[in-house]
């Protein structure tokens, strides 16, 4: 069986949203907060009821998110934000999204991560 190529979630400049993805065929809610004083985003992941999984994870780039916590109720794949260019710094608020510097990603089982920001 071939994983199903990676998915990458949309985020915007906003600094406070909420979307529904599939992930796995499964729906999710996802909270993204830009924090200014620190100059970060941080993301939440709720159930299709909105139940929290997994709160206030502050986004660094090419680290996996919860990798060390498959809390019951998360994606069984990878969440990673992935730079597109040298630059490893954590997104700001206006380089987050699809086709610009940091773009979110999700990797279904199968597509291992196994160093940050390499696949195989």
């Amino acid at each position: 069986m071939v994983a199903e190529p990676n998915v990458v979630i949309p985020t915007y400049a906003d600094p406070f949203y909420s979307e529904r993805v599939t992930l796995d065929g499964v729906v999710y809610n996802l909270h993204f907060r830009w924090h200014t004083r620190e100059g970060r985003w941080y993301f939440s992941i709720h159930d299709v009821e909105d139940t929290p999984l997994l709160v206030s994870i502050k986004l660094l780039t090419d680290w996996p998110i919860a990798v060390y916590q498959k809390a019951r109720g998360l994606p069984p794949g990878t969440l990673i934000v992935s730079s597109t260019n040298a630059d490893k710094s954590p997104p700001r608020l206006d380089d987050f999204g699809i086709g610009k510097r940091c773009e979110f990603n999700y990797f279904p089982v199968g597509v291992e991560v196994t160093a940050p920001g390499t696949l195989i």
